[in-house]
């Protein structure tokens, strides 16, 4: 369910409602899990499942990650948690690429092809597995304090604004609004729909009109194209890609704050970054600053730097899902990150 189609429209809007009219904290705050989970439950039925068992676990695993539990049992409980969140990630994205992979090799010494899984990939899957991740290590840390209770976490977890293409969310960022879901007012809902709207316009008008010229040009065969052709199929490429992804973050970002909640911005104007650096930072800047965190600084990356890492290849530089244009524009008007 894209938030441009109508289908996401007729839900919004019941849910809107019944969202509005609630009273009390409590009351908006399971509303809006409830219209989450069956956000999700349209997209991947059965991954909820997985995903709630999952949630359970994590959040049983958050009472052991921090005092009074002894230092190694801290550590034991957090290497668990982000081991299992990763195993679901590698089996959903990468599963049957291991195993074909695997039946190439096997294959001249006359061995059975091992079937594939063929697992439906679920919606924002790495976005998703991320956040668990940061709620585990924030905790062991102690940038954060566990969950007040399950149904907070699982709010953390399914919020629906976030799910389709970020941004990604960190548990100590969102702890109170998630705790007390306060509920918009008119300027709430001002702003948020102004952002939606410019999101639908990012992605509707520019996104999508780009996207089926340069799907049109990747149908056919790249060398009888001239290089000026080329040179202007890369050009809409990078505006698409661009487009898409600050399109579903504008759409995020406003349907959360016509709710009340406040999301990071994700996207600062990278193409007029004056530096790979810069551009690092501008660029799905939730997903640049996790990736610093919780990989580049831990693995002994520079941890007084206040930017972006200088010293990665340069290949990261590039946008996420750069050289997926061909998986992006058969995703049928999904987003591009939601390919990932």
């Amino acid at each position: 369910m894209l938030f441009y189609e109508p289908a996401f429209a007729t839900f919004f809007s019941a849910f809107y409602a019944v969202f509005l009219i609630a009273s009390g904290s409590v009351s908006r705050k399971r509303i809006l899990l409830l219209a989450s989970v069956l956000f999700y439950l349209w997209g991947e039925p059965v991954f909820v499942v997985i995903l709630i068992l999952s949630a359970g676990l994590d959040y049983a695993l958050s009472f052991w990650l921090t005092e009074p539990a002894p230092p190694h049992r801290r550590r034991i409980a957090l290497a668990a948690g982000v081991s299992l969140n990763v195993a679901h990630l590698a089996v959903y994205k990468y599963a049957d690429f291991s195993i074909s992979n695997l039946n190439t090799l096997l294959a001249p010494f006359g061995s059975r092809p091992i079937p594939l899984l063929h697992l439906a990939l679920p919606i924002g899957v790495s976005f998703v597995v991320f956040e668990k991740i940061t709620y585990l290590v924030d905790t062991w840390r102690g940038t954060s304090r566990r969950a007040d209770g399950f149904v907070d976490y699982c709010l953390f977890v399914f919020f629906f604004p976030k799910l389709l293409a970020g941004p990604i969310l960190k548990f100590h960022e969102m702890r109170d609004q998630i705790a007390k879901p306060e509920g918009p007012d008119w300027s709430d809902f001002g702003t948020g729909l102004l952002r939606v709207c410019r999101g639908m316009g990012r992605k509707l008008l520019i996104a999508e009109p780009l996207g089926a010229f340069v799907g049109k040009v990747f149908d056919h065969d790249g060398a009888r194209s001239s290089m000026g052709q080329a040179w202007l199929v890369l050009a809409c490429f990078t505006i698409q890609i661009y487009f898409d992804f600050a399109g579903y973050s504008d759409m995020a970002i406003g349907l959360a704050r016509m709710m009340g909640f406040r999301l990071r911005e994700n996207f600062d104007a990278p193409y007029i970054s004056r530096s790979m650096t810069e551009f690092w930072r501008r660029w799905h800047m939730s997903l640049t600053s996790w990736i610093r965190d919780y990989l580049y600084v831990p693995l002994g990356g520079n941890r007084r730097a206040l930017g972006a890492p200088t010293s990665i290849s340069g290949s990261a530089f590039w946008p996420p899902g750069f050289g997926m244009a061909r998986a992006g524009i058969s995703c049928s008007g999904a987003p591009i990150t939601a390919c990932f």
